[in-house]
């Protein structure tokens, strides 16, 4: 008669630990004694008894085919499961983007100042835009008293110019904010060639292609050289005509700047940006281009 041997407990404690079934008091402890050196006959029969309860869940489809995501430095806990277990997402390896979905009241801007609140004790860049409410701001005391440097901005705060740089390729940012611009304004499509091609003649006059970007050329530049530009009428019309609302929704005060702030001067900081009072194309434009 064959005796069954029973598998490696390093084995058995490394593939409970990523399926998240040791993150309970009494799991955290087997693991630890194993790991010292000193667990008990107990420690490894309840190893067991969880290695051979997950390995009939997979039998049945009931478990989760994927690792649990692990806390790590860069880490929040999102919450805990049905069975009390903590979730927690790794930030270092995630993607750039979580969404928080859910019907009004359900607990979305809970579920966003938990978040935030471990970022900011964990002394992470945090750049929150903030598109109708107000309450974000209730963060910086907690900023504060962590010794972070917190602030409060109104969208007509920014010093702000799409066109300058931030220390990347020239020619590939320009592309990219001429996209966004034709995109969210709604430009037809010769208006959008027609604002590529200004972006890109007053681009090469001030010599932002070579670097030099003390005259990077602004929206209000763009808008003079649209009026005398030898084009097809309708799509001059069309792109004075929107670029214009953007000009007025958030004037010289903001978008007059050759040399503005750039999204990388925030890494360090707690920024909330409130853009209540903005209307819809702000709302839009300001967000998609500062944290793109």
């Amino acid at each position: 008669m064959t005796r069954r041997t029973q598998p490696d407990p390093l084995r058995v404690l490394t593939e409970l630990d990523h399926r998240g079934q040791l993150d309970d008091g009494w799991g955290r402890s087997i693991k630890q004694a194993i790991l010292g050196g000193y667990a008990l006959a107990s420690d490894h029969a309840e190893l067991h008894r969880r290695y051979a309860k997950l390995g009939r869940a997979e039998l049945l489809g009931d478990a989760c085919p994927f690792r649990t995501p692990r806390l790590v430095d860069r880490g929040v806990c999102l919450g805990k499961t049905p069975e009390g277990n903590l979730v927690h997402h790794d930030l270092t390896a995630a993607a750039t983007h979580i969404a928080c979905i859910g019907a009004t009241g359900s607990g979305k801007t809970s579920m966003l100042f938990f978040l935030l609140c471990q970022l900011i004790m964990r002394q992470v860049g945090i750049f929150a835009v903030e598109c109708y409410k107000q309450d974000l701001r209730s963060l910086l005391p907690l900023a504060k008293r962590c010794g972070r440097e917190a602030v409060v901005l109104r969208h007509t705060d920014l010093r702000w110019n799409p066109i300058e740089p931030d220390s990347v390729d020239p020619r590939g940012h320009i592309e990219r904010t001429v996209s966004l611009l034709a995109r969210l304004l709604q430009l037809p499509d010769r208006a959008s060639m027609l604002l590529r091609r200004i972006v890109h003649e007053l681009c090469e006059q001030a010599g932002v292609f070579r670097g030099e970007l003390d005259r990077c050329p602004t929206l209000f530049h763009v808008h003079s050289r649209a009026k005398t530009i030898d084009a097809n009428p309708q799509a001059r019309d069309a792109l004075l005509d929107r670029l214009t609302s953007l000009l007025m929704a958030l004037g010289p005060g903001v978008l007059a700047y050759h040399r503005a702030w750039k999204p990388s001067q925030f890494l360090e900081r707690v920024t909330v940006l409130e853009l209540a009072g903005a209307n819809e194309l702000v709302r839009q434009l300001v967000p998609t281009a500062w944290l793109a």
